[in-house]
């Protein structure tokens, strides 16, 4: 790392938004950016329309070829049967944290209890998306059986008894993993702040770093505000009182992110002050002009150096005892 003032982008997807491998090291270099966190999306079931597969294998051979840049974080969808051995595997290659947990969970999943106790035994840092599904789903719930559908009546099947069969045996199996699907999506990403706060309570050893727009409409305490709200700040939002335990963080990366601090510049200064080791810089390859928003502020400079850099590096350093 340079000696210079640390910067680190903490929330960071390679071949997402137009930023593929190719161009990542150009934007750290145009932006003084010393390295960045780059994070995998994994879902078992995922929902075509807005989901974008970032697979762990692009991370390390991106991190292979710049590893004093890039921080390869891993987050597999707890709902894989096989991801005990994935994680496995990728905590053994070097992964510094799991990340972007971004699956249709709710808190309570005892699936997500056995991740988050992985995550414990190797006290790595969890980054998560959170995303009531409401504003998820914009499509009709019948939308994947119609397709299937489709695909299966357009198939040329030899008219055999046996094939005849298997067709509708396999039609069967995959509109009940649809239906399956389907009421999973009806969950949005990791819904309910309360649910979270008992998670930080059960794992300490764990550093949460919160993200996404359900995370960060709490920071107001009018519940009724739509989650890109322009309304000034109304006090005691659930996201303070979160923010006052040990083990959860805030990245401000995203829409949802820069919003927050942009529809009430007096209390963002405040907030960034009252939270100043527990604010991560980050983008989610949104150029929105959070840099140029964060200079706005006119932060005391150590302020400003821990959340351009510090605190994210001292996470992925720090062991809780």
């Amino acid at each position: 790392m340079s000696k210079h003032t640390l910067k680190i982008d903490a929330h960071l997807h390679v071949n997402f938004k137009n930023l593929n491998p190719r161009s990542i090291i150009n934007y750290l270099d145009k932006n003084n950016l010393d390295a960045c966190w780059l994070l995998s999306w994994e879902e078992y079931f995922p929902y075509p329309p807005t989901y974008i597969h970032l697979p762990i294998e692009e991370i390390f051979e991106f991190y292979s070829r710049y590893p004093d840049r890039i921080i390869p974080m891993y987050a597999p969808d707890p709902t894989d049967p096989a991801y005990p051995q994935n994680i496995d595997k990728w905590i053994k290659m070097g992964i510094r944290g799991i990340g972007e947990l971004k699956v249709r969970l709710k808190w309570t999943s005892s699936h997500l209890f056995k991740l988050l106790a992985i995550a414990s035994i190797y006290q790595l840092p969890v980054v998560f998306h959170m995303e009531n599904g409401t504003e998820v789903l914009n499509t009709p719930r019948n939308l994947s059986e119609k397709y299937i559908f489709r695909c299966i009546r357009s198939n040329k099947f030899n008219e055999y008894p046996r094939k005849i069969i298997n067709r509708i045996s396999t039609y069967n199996r995959t509109i009940r993993k649809i239906r399956e699907r389907e009421r999973y999506h009806l969950i949005g990403y990791l819904e309910d702040l309360q649910a979270l706060e008992q998670r930080l309570l059960e794992f300490p050893k764990v550093n949460f770093i919160g993200h996404g727009p359900l995370f960060w409409k709490g920071i107001s305490g009018n519940e009724s505000d739509p989650v890109y709200s322009t309304h000034p700040v109304v006090a005691n939002g659930r996201l303070l009182k979160l923010l006052e335990n040990d083990n959860l963080y805030a990245d401000l990366s995203g829409l949802s992110g820069f919003r927050a601090l942009s529809r009430d510049l007096k209390f963002s200064k405040w907030f960034i002050d009252r939270f100043q080791d527990k604010l991560l810089f980050g983008t989610d390859n949104f150029d929105l002009g959070l840099s140029e928003l964060l200079l706005k502020l006119k932060l005391p400079t150590e302020v400003l150096q821990k959340v351009m850099g510090s605190n994210a590096q001292q996470l992925i350093q720090k062991k809780i005892c």
